[in-house]
Order: C-alpha cells, then structure tokens, then sequence
C-alpha cells in the first residue's frame, strides 16, 4: 500500500519548516531511500547538499523529541481545557503564568492578548509563589492523562 510522505526541510539551527517542502508517494518500506535515491536527486545541487525530514502525511506532523516541547504543548491542552466558550472563538491568543496588577501581585496562569501580553482572563486560582503555580499546572496535566 502507498502512502504520501511530507518532506521537511531541517534549518542549520536544528529546527523543522512548518510547512512540507515537497511530498511524494511510496510504500511504508524503504520511504527514506526512496527519497534520498530518486525525489532528492531533482533538487537543485545546492537543495541535494540540505538535511530533510520525511513523514507519512496521513500521521501526526509533530516530532516531540524536545522535552520543552511536549510540556508546552501539554499545557496548552490544558489551557485550552479552561478556556470559555468566548475566548475560544478569539483569535490572536496566548497563555503564561504572570504576576500582574489583575492577579493581585501573585502568581496565576492566564489567558493573554498575543501582540501586548496584556492580561485577558485568569485561568488558575492564584499562587504565592512559582512553584506553587508549576505543581498545579503539572497536576492538571496529570489529570488530563496527557503524558506520551
């Protein structure tokens, strides 16, 4: 059975494009060769000389190899677990844990306008201090079962 592959291109930095550069179809078996041997060898010589990555479109296109990544993303199904029928149709939205004139000076995980940062709705009770915040945050990961 054939599959399409999405192609990456992996940045100097280590980091993954967003987007696919390219795709193509193959069989589960021998995917990577395949693209090294027959769809590389059309780039350009400056292209073929570029470290790429290949994955099966019809799976998940996130690599969570990176600790800081996975966790970032478990807390943003949390936040989104949180958020209000509301704030959920708004866009240009981000989360952080602030401590803020709205929070009273003490620390809270909240929803926050992205382009100011400024403070749009609490998500968590309030904490005396950081740690206090991380452990609730690691608690409702937890609950949420969302530890792959």
């Amino acid at each position: 059975m054939n599959y399409n592959w999405n192609v990456y291109k992996i940045f100097k930095n280590g980091n993954r494009a967003k987007a696919p550069f390219t795709t193509f179809e193959h069989c589960e078996s021998n995917a990577e060769e395949f693209f090294e041997e027959e769809v590389k060898k059309n780039f350009t010589k400056k292209l073929q000389q570029t470290q790429f990555m290949i994955m099966r479109a019809d799976k998940p296109q996130t690599t969570l190899d990176d600790p800081r990544k996975k966790n970032l993303l478990s807390q943003k199904r949390v936040i989104q677990k949180h958020l209000s029928d509301d704030l959920k149709q708004k866009r240009n939205l981000s989360w952080g844990l602030v401590m803020t004139k709205e929070s009273h000076w003490k620390w809270q995980w909240a929803v926050l306008e992205s382009t100011t940062n400024r403070y749009v709705a609490p998500i968590s009770p309030l904490f005396k201090d950081q740690k206090g915040a991380q452990e609730w945050m690691d608690q409702q990961i937890a609950s949420t079962g969302d530890t792959d």
